[in-house]
C-alpha cells in the first residue's frame, strides 16, 4: 500500500484548509481582500504543482486520485458563491456547476474503488482553466474603484465577466457529459474484456 501522506495530497489537504480562510479574508474587504486574492492565486498553483509532482515521481495515490478533484471543485464552487453572495453572479449558474461536478466526482470515486481512473481529458483542463480566469475577472471587478469616472469601466468589466461565465458553464457541462460518455465506454470495454 502507498503511503498516503505524499507533497501531492498534503498540498490538495492544504488548498480545501485554505479555502475558508480565502473567503474570511476576502469577506473583510480593504487590504484583507487583496491579501485573499493572494491566498487563492496561492492555492490555485498548488492545484498545478501536486499533479505534475505525482506523476513525476510517481506518487499517486487512491486517496490523491479523490482529493486532488475535491480540492479542487472546493475552491472553485465557494469562490463562485462568494461572487453570489456579493450580487455579482446568479446562484442559478453555480448550481449548474455544482450539480455537474456532483455527478463526474460520483463517476471518479466509482472507478478509484474499481482500481482505475479516467485522465483528465483537454476538453476538461480547458474548462478548469476558463474557470479561473473569469475567477479573476471578477476579483478584478470586485477591486475596481467607482471614483474618477471608472462606474462605467467597472459595469463593462462586470458585464464582461459574466459573458465569460456562461462559456464556463457551457464548458463545464460539455465537458460532463463527455466524462459520462468516456466513464461509460471505460466500464463497457472493462466488462467486455471481463467475459472474454
Amino acid at each position: 500500500m502507498k503511503n498516503n501522506y505524499t507533497l501531492p495530497n498534503i498540498l490538495s489537504l492544504l488548498r480545501i484548509i485554505l479555502t475558508p480562510v480565502f473567503i474570511a479574508m476576502y469577506m473583510q474587504g480593504g487590504g484583507y481582500q487583496v491579501a485573499g486574492v493572494a491566498l487563492f492565486t496561492f492555492a490555485m498553483l498548488t492545484d498545478s504543482y501536486d499533479g505534475y509532482y505525482a506523476r513525476r515521481y510517481g506518487l499517486q495515490t487512491k486517496l490523491g486520485a479523490f482529493l486532488d478533484p475535491i480540492a479542487d471543485k472546493i475552491l472553485v464552487l465557494a469562490t463562485f458563491s462568494l461572487f453570489v453572495w456579493q450580487g455579482m453572479l446568479h446562484w442559478v449558474i453555480v448550481t449548474l456547476m455544482a450539480l455537474r461536478d456532483i455527478v463526474v466526482t460520483g463517476l471518479r470515486l466509482q472507478l478509484v474503488a474499481q482500481g482505475t481512473s479516467l485522465r483528465t481529458s483537454e476538453l476538461g483542463k480547458g474548462k478548469t482553466a476558463a474557470q479561473f480566469f473569469s475567477i479573476y475577472l471578477f476579483f478584478i471587478v470586485d477591486l475596481m474603484g467607482i471614483d474618477c469616472g471608472q462606474v462605467a469601466a467597472k459595469g463593462v468589466a462586470l458585464l464582461t465577466a459574466q459573458a465569460v461565465i456562461l462559456v464556463v458553464v457551457l464548458l463545464s457541462l460539455y465537458s460532463g457529459l463527455d466524462y459520462i460518455i468516456r466513464y461509460w465506454r471505460h466500464t463497457n470495454n472493462n466488462a467486455g474484456n471481463e467475459r472474454e
